[in-house]
């Protein structure tokens, strides 16, 4: 009876918060209120540590909620990203005394286990106005990242976590709390040899399209006006498919989806040692010259001896137009370009293999093209030599294999110039798929060291396109002054507020990002 009046009260100041929240829906490229039918812009701060073995947001371990609040407003972001694990929504598990140390007695009505410490927090934050988007980030609570293969979570579904605990930890804080939107999941990717599709199949466990709509109509049931947010495909950057397919259906139809991507100046990798690029441009400047001026002496050296290949057109009376002429020259030329087609195929394979093993085989089919056209061309040059190599004198042969080869060192110089440039980064942030969207796109992390940002371009680059070039939504990671790697304490330099959570780590970026 009174668990039964208890659940009626709580249904009831649901509903009363819900009433005083503004509503958020989905209208073509923006988030706008659907009330006043305008435009709000989610400028956004991933408070993170709830996910990890302490079960609770940063910085309570040495400030109280009150203070820590205070900070956060202070920096003028207008929402909160905070991801949780399944771990702890599932288990509510009991808190460390001191990973709440630095919450006064009368800021929360109880800290003894995760979600009181979570209610307290969230009703903070919400007492000054800032947005709640929960984020489903992991399944068992720690760091997650790729240095270790421990700690990749890239699925939904993970041993000891199936796709239902995952769907009941999403039921869990929609019903729980007043939020704007959910971020489903955090950076799926393929892993231990499941491939993620999107709209491929109609299973849950590996179809990320069916899993997200089954998501969607369970949140739904609870909660109809929160926004259903779904991440791209290898690790959140890949939005191409779920562009040309748009889903979850229902969400679309009610105007409540929205798609997140994650993006960092790492994500740009081939950009971020000017000195190793250097060093491959002077390589292939020096092959693609070496190769030609061999080429060149092997033709002189030919020319100068009058071997087979003049003997045979000019003993016989044959002109230089003469089809058998032309057709053996044709096929030299041909059956030499396998080196040419056999290296661009070993590089097409090799990026194919990296992608695939990085959990991306969304972006490793992008090599197909280069693939196909390199294999017939290999194939059909491989049997040109065999059929006619008899027919080459080796000095002719190895002057054409010297061109080959230097047009190849030449194109690779060509790649490498282009991946040094800016124009490489804007033309792989196409993945995103951002022209004529038919949803808001929320960028729901990207960050940098703050002292570093000044002088880092590819920042500078990635901040134009995300703010000024596209006018997206964001979700600056992190607020974290510190971190818990390997449950030690460590400096977060990207975090927005200083380790000791006292002030703001740079007023000038803070401002940068959020005023």
């Amino acid at each position: 009876m009174v668990v039964g009046r208890l659940s009626m009260i709580w249904a009831l100041l649901f509903a009363l918060l819900r009433a005083v929240v503004a509503e958020l829906v989905a209208e073509g490229p923006h988030i706008m209120d659907a009330a006043t039918n305008t435009r709000v812009k989610l400028r956004c701060l991933n408070w993170y540590g709830a996910h990890q073995e302490l079960f609770v947001v940063g910085g309570l371990e040495l400030r109280g909620v009150e203070a820590l609040a205070d900070l956060f407003v202070s920096t003028g972001a207008n929402c909160a990203r905070i991801p949780y694990s399944i771990e702890m929504a599932r288990s509510n598990p009991v808190v460390k005394r001191s990973a709440v140390a630095g919450i006064l007695p009368s800021e929360c009505n109880s800290t003894e286990r995760a979600l009181d410490v979570m209610d307290c927090v969230a009703e903070h934050l919400r007492r000054r106005n800032i947005m709640l988007i929960f984020n489903c980030h992991n399944s068992w609570a720690g760091w997650v990242g790729t240095t270790k293969p421990s700690e990749q979570q890239g699925l939904w579904n993970l041993p000891g976590y199936s796709t239902e605990d995952w769907l009941r930890s999403l039921e869990t804080m929609v019903s729980r709390y007043s939020m704007a939107g959910i971020d489903l999941r955090n950076e799926i990717h393929d892993q231990d040899g499941v491939r993620i599709t999107w709209g491929e199949s109609t299973d849950p466990d590996t179809d990320w399209l069916a899993a997200s709509s089954m998501a969607c109509d369970r949140l739904h049931a609870i909660d109809p006006t929160v926004l259903i947010i779904v991440g791209g495909l290898c690790w959140n950057m890949d939005l191409r498919r779920m562009m040309w397919k748009v889903g979850p259906v229902q969400a679309y139809y009610r105007s409540k989806l929205v798609y997140t991507a994650h993006v960092y100046p790492w994500s740009f990798w081939w950009h971020m040692d000017p000195e190793l690029f250097n060093m491959i441009r002077a390589a292939c400047g020096f092959f693609t010259l070496l190769a030609f001026c061999f080429a060149l002496m092997c033709s002189i050296n030919y020319y100068n001896r009058h071997k087979q290949f003049s003997k045979l057109c000019v003993s016989k009376g044959r002109g230089n137009s003469d089809p058998v002429c032309d057709w053996l020259f044709l096929s030299m030329v041909l059956s030499s370009s396998v080196i040419f087609f056999a290296c661009w195929l070993a590089a097409g394979l090799m990026f194919r293999t990296t992608a695939n093993a990085g959990g991306c085989s969304s972006i490793a089919n992008d090599a197909d093209w280069l693939i196909h056209v390199c294999i017939v061309f290999t194939v059909a040059s491989t049997m040109l030599l065999c059929c006619h190599y008899s027919y080459y004198s080796d000095t002719a042969f190895a002057s054409l294999w010297f061109v080959w080869f230097g047009l190849f060192a030449f194109s690779l110089l060509m790649v490498t110039n282009y991946l040094s440039g800016d124009q490489s980064m804007l033309d792989f942030m196409g993945i995103w798929a951002l022209h004529d969207r038919p949803v808001p796109v929320w960028v729901g992390e990207f960050g940098t060291d703050v002292l570093e940002a000044p002088r880092n371009k590819v920042w500078q680059l990635l901040w134009n396109f995300i703010r000024y070039q596209h006018d997206l939504d964001w979700a600056y990671w992190p607020f974290n002054g510190r971190q818990l790697r390997d449950m030690e304490w460590q400096n977060e330099g990207f975090g927005i507020v200083n380790y000791n959570y006292t002030g703001l780590r740079d007023v000038n970026f803070a401002n940068e990002i959020f005023k």
